[in-house]
């Protein structure tokens, strides 16, 4: 999944951009990515933003943004997340 989300990046540099926004809003939607940790759906909420707003789609960008500030607490808590770590 975290390749795949790689990949979105890759065709906006090719300015590919058609369609993006969805793929990446489906991906992190998916059963696959909301059953993974709060670490991982965090990874993918963030390429998520990054990609609403490279896109013109601010209001959900923000939204995203609202989502992933709730899981916030919930990773950090846990001390064998690299994320603790470095904050």
């Amino acid at each position: 999944m975290l390749l795949r989300n790689n990949y979105y990046y890759f065709r906006i540099l090719n300015k590919q951009t058609e369609g993006i926004y969805e793929d990446i809003r489906n991906l992190y939607l998916s059963d696959n990515v909301q059953k993974h940790n709060d670490y991982y759906r965090y990874l993918i909420g963030i390429n998520l933003i990054c990609i609403a707003l490279v896109t013109s789609n601010l209001k959900e960008g923000i939204q995203f943004f609202q989502e992933l500030n709730k899981l916030i607490p919930s990773i950090c808590s846990k001390e064998d997340y690299y994320i603790n770590q470095r904050y």
